[in-house]
Parts: structure tokens; sequence; C-alpha cells
């Protein structure tokens, strides 16, 4: 350990050179790697604060986040920016050295951390709209990683594959929970996929999109290894029911769960062996957490994991209601027994014909679907009936998929308003896109059909 934590001393160091304080707010541009999970303890350690930039944000896109953040220094690895016109720089090659895919025996006690301090902005837009910064302090990450730990074990000899971005929380809440423990943290190596990195004997924790799952699912050699793993967690979008019955049937450590950039992630987690006949859940309220359903249906939010509030051009802003809840805009409900069901967003609901259509219960049954893999449905104008639903969709390999097919199919299922009038390719570049902008989805339909009566 004592060598690890000199080489974060080193950045540490290298950040003080380049003006990096305690409460520095420092964006980072970088793909996910050891060396990034090494600059994030430098700056847990110096005090600043770590805001994570999405690596498929464009120039503008990078510009719009750090200014959200109110960085004042970019680290950027990604050539993205052009430094002189907004912010100053770090160059990422003369900070960290190469310290391989690795990361174990680090903890947040041997960091010497502050730990009611800020420490991390990650952006969210939740299904659409203009990115926010969240801003939570290390406390609220470390009682997200408790709360998370007691369902689902980490401690050290364990390794979680870091198999999802960084700057999601999904990804960043992974290195609190192995620094709060002393477990390990595995990278996949550079164009290394994410099949080839189950290989790893060391590997024993794994976090998955649904869609990932799914792909790893129809691979003998990539299931055979999922068998072996301690727990598989699966979040960020919403699982069918029919994927989580697919991977209990194969003897998967499956845990589903519900959470919140808002919250430091998981909010619900599925326990061992409750899933079977609950497939649709998100598992009960962890430890730190509190968890209500208003009048409408609405998943309201407080705790202890919960965020100091939002940052917009730099400036921290409230984020609860006058009671103190987080209204997330998701809805659902939860049943005698505690178990969640998120039915999807209220942002994303339209109008057709007078009638409420929640396009995450078309997406439900359309991934229900033998031949899909992934949809998702939004509303398209057609003069006086309002919005339509259209669905994307991205069909499995080899699939005979077709929309009659699918029209036929969902027809016994939904009321006839809700089958969609028509069915359009998954574009290639949402394949590995944990979330797709709903927003964005429904405006590129739209463009495609037009306004047709």
């Amino acid at each position: 350990m004592s060598g690890l934590l000199g080489r974060i001393d080193g950045v540490v160091s290298r950040l003080k050179a380049g003006d990096v304080r305690a409460g520095t707010r420092v964006a980072v541009l970088v793909p996910n790697s050891a060396e990034y999970a090494l600059l994030i303890a430098a700056c847990l350690r110096l005090g600043a604060v770590a805001a994570p930039i999405s690596t498929r944000y464009t120039s503008a896109g990078v510009r719009s986040a750090v200014r959200t953040a109110g960085a004042e220094v970019l680290i950027d690895a990604m050539g993205m920016s052009n430094p002189s016109e907004f912010i100053r720089t770090l160059a990422w090659p003369d900070l960290v050295e190469p310290v391989g895919d690795l990361i174990g025996q680090v903890t947040l006690d041997s960091l010497g951390v502050a730990i009611d301090h800020p420490c991390s902005i990650i952006m969210t837009s939740g299904s659409g709209g203009t990115p926010r910064g969240v801003m939570h302090r290390l406390a609220a990450h470390v009682e997200n990683a408790r709360g998370a730990g007691r369902v689902i074990p980490f401690q050290p000899g364990d390794c979680w594959l870091m198999s999802l971005p960084m700057y999601h929380i999904s990804g960043f809440s992974i290195l609190i929970r192995a620094w709060d423990t002393g477990a390990a943290v595995r990278f996949p190596s550079a164009n290394e996929k994410l099949e080839e990195a189950l290989t790893h004997d060391d590997v024993t924790h794994l976090s998955l999109v649904p869609v990932q799952l799914a792909r790893l699912m129809e691979s003998p050699n990539a299931l055979a290894r999922l068998r072996r793993f301690k727990a598989i967690l699966v979040g960020g979008a919403a699982a069918s029911p029919r994927l989580i019955r697919d991977a209990l049937e194969h003897d998967l450590p499956i845990h589903t769960t519900y959470g919140s950039t808002e919250a430091a992630s998981q909010v619900t987690t599925s326990r061992a062996g409750e899933l079977s006949g609950r497939e649709h859940t998100s598992g009960r309220l962890l430890s730190g957490r509190r968890l209500k359903i208003d009048a409408e249906g609405r998943i309201l939010l407080a705790g202890s994991t919960m965020l100091d509030g939002y940052l917009l051009d730099g400036r921290l802003a409230g984020a609860v209601n006058g009671e103190g809840w987080l209204e997330t805009g998701d809805i659902g409900r939860v049943d005698e027994h505690g178990h969640l069901t998120v039915l999807g967003r209220r942002d994303a609901m339209f109008i057709s014909g007078g009638e409420n259509i929640h396009p995450e219960e078309i997406e439900r049954c359309l991934d229900e679907l033998p031949d899909v893999e992934r949809s998702l449905v939004v509303g398209v104008a057609r003069g006086e009936m309002g919005r339509r639903p259209v669905a994307w969709v991205r069909s499995r390999i080899g699939a005979a998929w077709s929309s009659a097919s699918a029209i036929e199919a969902l027809e016994g299922r939904l009321e006839r308003f809700k089958v969609p009038i028509a069915f359009l390719p998954w574009p290639e570049a949402w394949n590995e896109a944990v979330k797709v902008n709903r927003r964005e989805a429904a405006e590129r339909a739209q463009a495609l059909l037009g306004q047709r009566d």
C-alpha cells in the first residue's frame, strides 16, 4: 500500500504545482483507467472537488459542463478543449504515471480524507433537459457504500470490475466502496472487451446496465464466468422481467437496484434470493435512505446519502422541497413487503387522443418480445390526436424481427392507442449509451416521420 500511496502523493504534489488546493473544483475529462482512479484519490487527499466529465460530450458539451460545475481547472486527456478560450488546464500525461489495471489496498483512512467536505460534482440531466451538477460530500458517498454493503458485501480480497464510466455515479461509487473497505477495483485494459475482462480470476463483483447483461448472456463463455461471481448489480435503466427471469434461470447472482445521482447511487436493492416472482422490482430500501410515494405516484427521497445541492453556472442551489424531500421525477409504487417498482418518468408521459401514455409501459412489453434487445418509446406529434407512440427498437442479432409481428404481439397486451404507429431502427450511436436522451430521441423521430396526420 505504501507504494501506491506514494504514487498518489506524487499526483497530489503535481496538482499543487498546478495551483490546485483544497476546495478547488477540478473538471476531469479522462477515459476510465486505474490512473484516473489515482487522480480521484489524489483529489480526495488534497481536499479538491473532482468533477468528472463525460468522454462522450462534444467540445461544446465539455465547455457547458465546465461552466455548470464552476470548475477552475480542467484535466483533459481527450484533446476536446481549447485551453486558452475558457479555463486553465493541466496536462494529463504529466500528472499520473502508469500503474497497471488493478487498484487495491487503498482506504479512505490511509488517504487521510476530510469526510465532511464536498468532494464530487457528477453531471446529471435525468432523461433529458439541461445537465446539472450534483454536489456531494464524501460522507454521503460513504453512507451510500455502507448501506449497499449490508446487502452486497464487498470486503478485502474482493474485486469489482469497473465496467461503467466513472463520470456516472454508478461508476464513481464503486471507487468509494472499495476505498471504504480496502477491497480492489480492476479496470479493463485498453481495447479489452467486457467479456474478455470477465476472465480475470480476481474479479468477484460486477455492475451492469441491462443491455450489457443481455449481451453477455448470449455468450456461453461469459455466462459460465458470470455464474462464479459473488454479486452482479443490475441498474442504470429498467431491466425487463424477462431478462431477470433468464438470469435467475441461469443461476446468476443478480441484484436489481434503483438509484439516483442525487442519492449518491443506490437507493433500493434486492436481497439475495428474493427476486424470484418479483422480477419487475428494484428491491427494498437500503439503510440511511428514506423514500415515499406521493399522491401523484412520484418517488421522493431523503436521507444521509443525499446531495448538498445542484450546481448551475457554478452556483449551488437547493434541491429539496420545503419538507426536505427530493422530488425525483420518477413514478412508482411500493408493495406491502417494501419492494419498489419503478413505473417510469413523469416527464416522459405524453397525451394521445386524450389518454395519458407512459412510454415505459410500452417499452416493458416490447422488451418482453424474444426478438427485441432494447427499445425506447417517444411521442410524435400527429395532428388532432396529439402525440402518438413511436418505438426505436434494437433487435437481437440474428432475430427475424418485423414490425407486423410486434404489432400483433402488442395488441394482445396493450390498449390499441398504446401500440406504436411506427418502429424505427436503433441508431448505432446509441449502442453503448447507459441512457438515451428521450427528448433528443423524440426530436429525431419527429424529423424522420414529419407532421403527418
